[in-house]
């Protein structure tokens, strides 16, 4: 089951408040280009939204399933052996496609992973067919628990984070030419 696991241990809790710094530098660092076009049983990510899930999107099983109607949406957590924090999975044949992460106060939806390729055609892709160099993504190197991946801004929409993953040499960012072959294993989707 891909997630934002890493080791036994949950990506948002690893990360904290690090990932909403990084992207606030990042939006204001980016610009947006043209909206995506919808394929056939993906979900469109656009800044104001993942699929029906948007910034106003009520952090409750109803909605969700609402917002996500082609999608199965099940309890997790975030650290399913600590069960400390809950999310949403929504699911599909067994398969978790996307995480939803509520706000501290468990009211509203803070966070979407996207973490399958058959709900995004984006996941799997190569950073050399989305960028032409790093700086083109304002790239920038996971740190402690994500050094090893790189995350980048996508091109049409200012608050989703493209994480890549790929073979390398070092915890910084790659070359461009080493990173060109890296590829999309996660997307972030944080409402503006």
């Amino acid at each position: 089951m891909s997630s934002f696991i890493c080791g036994k241990k949950s990506w948002w809790t690893t990360t904290g408040g690090a990932l909403l710094a990084a992207v606030a530098f990042l939006t204001a660092t980016a610009s947006a280009e043209s909206e995506p076009v919808p394929l056939p049983g993906k979900i469109v990510i656009t800044n104001q939204s993942v699929g029906g899930i948007n910034a106003a999107t009520p952090f409750t099983r109803e909605a969700i399933a609402a917002a996500l109607p082609q999608y199965e949406i099940v309890e997790g957590y975030a650290d399913p052996e600590a069960g400390n924090r809950m999310v949403f999975e929504a699911q599909k044949g067994g398969r978790v496609s996307l995480r939803i992460y509520p706000d501290t106060k468990k009211s509203r939806v803070i966070s979407v992973v996207v973490t399958d390729p058959a709900a995004s055609s984006v996941i799997g892709t190569a950073f050399g067919k989305i960028y032409p160099r790093a700086s083109a993504g304002s790239c920038r190197a996971g740190q402690g628990k994500m050094s090893g991946k790189v995350f980048c801004i996508a091109p049409a929409a200012l608050n989703v984070i493209y994480v890549f993953t790929g073979k390398g040499e070092g915890s910084g960012l790659p070359p461009d030419k080493v990173l060109a072959d890296w590829t999309v294993s996660e997307i972030v989707w944080q409402p503006m």
